[in-house]
Formats: C-alpha cells, sequence, structure tokens
C-alpha cells in the first residue's frame, strides 16, 4: 500500500490523493486528521480532502483493516510539515566499534527526478563541508551517538531535511530518525533537556547549535531599508552575527506563484572568524568562483544588493511569509523570521492571522518591522526609521536566537509538546 501523491509546499483547498492498493485487499479507507474520508475499494484509488483556507498542519492515511475493523497496515504523508517534500532520503551509516568510527553515506529519490539545486550537512549542530566522496565520518559513540543533518533544496518549496542519530549501540549499522524544533529557554539546554525528558518526552539530546534568519522584504521598503542601513552596514551586520546562514525573499510574486529565495554572505563563524562558503540557493553554485565566500563579511550588503532590481508588483508579504516559514522550519537550527513591510496594499490570499497561527503551529519565530506608517493588519511591527531603531530591533533578533535551544526528537513528536511549560 503507497500514497501516490506528494504534497509538498504550503497547500490549501481541495487536494486530490491517490493511492495505490499493490497486494493489499480491501477493505482500506482514507483517513484525513484521524477521521475517514472515502473506503479505497479498487488498487488505484483516489479521494479528494478538504484543505480548509489557511494553511494548517494535516496527516493523510491509507490504512488496511482485518475483518473486527483493527488497523493491520498503513501509509501515511503529513500535509504543510516543513521539509516533508517529494524526494525521500536516507543516511547509510556504517559503525565500527574496533576502528571507534561511524562512516554514513546519505542518498536521495525525488519521484519527479528533479536535480538537486544544493546540498548542506550538520553534525551535531554545526555545519560541516561535504567531502567529495560523500562518505561522512564521525567519532563512534555508542551512548549518545551524533546527530547528522542534510538538507536538499530541489528548489522553489521543494525542500527535504532528513536527520538521524547514528552510532547509538553495538550494533555495527543504527540509526533513528530525528526532527529538530527550537524552543525558548533561559537555562542551559541540558537543563531544558532533563525537563522534557521528566514530562515522558522521548528527547536525543538539547543543544545551542548553529543559528539561521530568513528575511522577508516588501520592495516598497527596499528604498528607506537601503536609506536607513546606508554607509552603516557593517555595524548593523554585527548587531545580528550570530545566524550562520541568512536568506533574503521578496514579498513579491509578479507570476502569482512562486517567491524566489536567495541564500546571502554566511556570517563569520564567531570563534574563528573565518569566512564560511557562500553557497548561492537560487542558482545551487559557489559564488566568488572559490571555496570560500569572498572577503566581505558585510551580510547587509549583500542582501540589499540581492533585492535590487526586483519587480514591485504583486505585493503578497503574508503569502511569502508562508513560503518562507515553510522552508525555514525545516532548518535543523535555531531560527528567525523577519518581515520588513513597506506601504503597499497586501494581495495575499491568506491573512496575516492564518499566517500568524500556522508559524506558531511549525515553530517559526515572527518579527515583524516596518520602514512606513502603521499597518492595521500587523499591529506588532516595530517601527525602524532610523539606523538606531534598526539596529536595536537586529539585537532583538540576535536576543531571541540566543535564548533558542535545539531538541531532537522523534518526527512524530509534536511541537505543541515541545513548547509547551
Amino acid at each position: 500500500m503507497q500514497i501516490l501523491t506528494y504534497p509538498f509546499g504550503v497547500l490549501v483547498g481541495t487536494l486530490t490523493i491517490a493511492v495505490d492498493l499493490g497486494s493489499t485487499p480491501p477493505p482500506a479507507e482514507l483517513r484525513f486528521d484521524g477521521r475517514m474520508v472515502c473506503a479505497l475499494a479498487q488498487k488505484l484509488s483516489s479521494c479528494e480532502v478538504d484543505l480548509g483556507p489557511a494553511p494548517r498542519i494535516h496527516v493523510v492515511e491509507a490504512v488496511r483493516l482485518d475483518p473486527s475493523g483493527r488497523v493491520v497496515e498503513r501509509s501515511a504523508r503529513n500535509i504543510n510539515v516543513p521539509g516533508t517534500a517529494a524526494a525521500e532520503g536516507r543516511l547509510l551509516p556504517e559503525c565500527s566499534a574496533e576502528k571507534k568510527t561511524c562512516v554514513v553515506r546519505f542518498g536521495w529519490l525525488h519521484p519527479q527526478k528533479k536535480p538537486l539545486v544544493s546540498a548542506k550537512l550538520s553534525v551535531d549542530g554545526a555545519e560541516k563541508e561535504i567531502p567529495r566522496d560523500g562518505r561522512v565520518v564521525v567519532p563512534y559513540d555508542p551512548v549518545r551517538g551524533h546527530v547528522l543533518s542534510v538538507e536538499l533544496d530541489f528548489g522553489g518549496d521543494d525542500r527535504t531535511v532528513f536527520s538521524e542519530v547514528v552510532g547509538l549501540t553495538l550494533r555495527a549499522e543504527t540509526s533513528t530518525a530525528l526532527r529538530a524544533t527550537p524552543v525558548s529557554f533561559d537555562g542551559e539546554p541540558q537543563e531544558l533537556e532533563k525537563r522534557l525528558r521528566s514530562r515522558g518526552l522521548t528527547i536525543q539530546t538539547v543543544e545551542r547549535g548553529d543559528a539561521e534568519v530568513t528575511f522577508v522584504v516588501e520592495m516598497t521598503a527596499l528604498g528607506a531599508l537601503s536609506s536607513v542601513a546606508s554607509r552603516k552596514t557593517l555595524f548593523l551586520t554585527q548587531r545580528l552575527a550570530t545566524p550562520s546562514i541568512i536568506t533574503v525573499v521578496p514579498a513579491n510574486a509578479p507570476d502569482g506563484s512562486v517567491f524566489p529565495r536567495y541564500a546571502t554572505l554566511s556570517v563569520p563563524d564567531s570563534s574563528t572568524r573565518e569566512a564560511r562558503p557562500m553557497i548561492d540557493s537560487s542558482m545551487g553554485r559557489r559564488r566568488g568562483g572559490g571555496d570560500t565566500a569572498p572577503d566581505m563579511p558585510d551580510w547587509m550588503l549583500n542582501l540589499l544588493a540581492r533585492l535590487r532590481g526586483h519587480l514591485s508588483k504583486s505585493p503578497r508579504a503574508s503569502d511569502a511569509v508562508a513560503a518562507a516559514g515553510f522552508s525555514l522550519g525545516a532548518s535543523p537550527r535555531r531560527r528567525a523570521l523577519v518581515l520588513v513591510l513597506g506601504d503597499q496594499a497586501d494581495e495575499s490570499r491568506f491573512t496575516p492571522e492564518a499566517v500568524r497561527a500556522y508559524l506558531k503551529e511549525i515553530a517559526v519565530p515572527l518579527v515583524v518591522l516596518r520602514m512606513d506608517a502603521p499597518r492595521p493588519a500587523w499591529p506588532e511591527a516595530v517601527p525602524v526609521k532610523n539606523v538606531g531603531e534598526l539596529a536595536r530591533a537586529f539585537s532583538d533578533v540576535r536576543t531571541l536566537l540566543a535564548g533558542q535551544a535545539v531538541v531532537w526528537a522523534p518526527p512524530e513528536t509534536s511541537p505543541a509538546d515541545l513548547l509547551a511549560p
């Protein structure tokens, strides 16, 4: 039994779910968020489900029942869950207690055979370069293991992340699937881990790790933002020097569907002060002609340059925030999404209220800044009309990130359970 529909991106409205029962004999049924929506009576069956007008997390399940009504076979897919996309990936570990190492290879399969745009690897929360031979070597640790995370970007909203803990036992090959969720917590990660375990939750580990920020910018805000930041870009960069990855998304989509994402200059590592590699996610190749970023640690200057020339038509701030949140929510890092508003009337399909609820559901914190007059739909927007206000806003984002810890838990663990006091 297999669900043939691969729902990825932010989806609403009616969705047709196709199911192949294979050798599974009826009776079988399709369930949506735990409710039966239709019977599956043929080998190839399809059924429509209503996702509603606002983005929310959903689960579709194809289940086979025995004569008593007990579920004996199940296939499921998540909808609107970051990191679950059309591509399926696997980590293939080979651990040796004798050699005290684990060699991990990874592979993926995309049903539409899309080419890979970019890939990122992190080990225990720290970004690592992917070896040319694809063999990742980590020390063998049979007690806690090591958390490996691979992010695959196929362009647009088609992005998948698979994370596992490798090397937990004396078995030659062992791994357990995990998902990263940032949680705001004042104390040390070990204290949070102990508190979550005391509530009966299955937690692999809790760590600080790297951080990632995505900026969504209305194009009518670009002029004022450039004016405020003029000749102070390096100063502003230093106010938010924590993230290892910063991405910018224009809040305008003239083609009506796709919001381009541009990876900006990676922030230098605070311990080495050396620039990390810069990946252009829109082109899938390194920029600058070398293995490291050019000598320009000023990500704010780079962010502004990426936005110049983008059309100001079709302002859709709420929709862009939802799309950016879906992408950022797959990140195995501490995270924050920053919306910068101008003075455009929003033509989004989603309301700000719906988007805020969705971001809360997928554990993506939102910070809203405005370069112009107050916007009733975004009452929480902080005015940033001079360099001092913008610097304070960036410092607040830095503080927000510093107060987060990344919780690694099984994928079925609800973010709501981790975020509850």
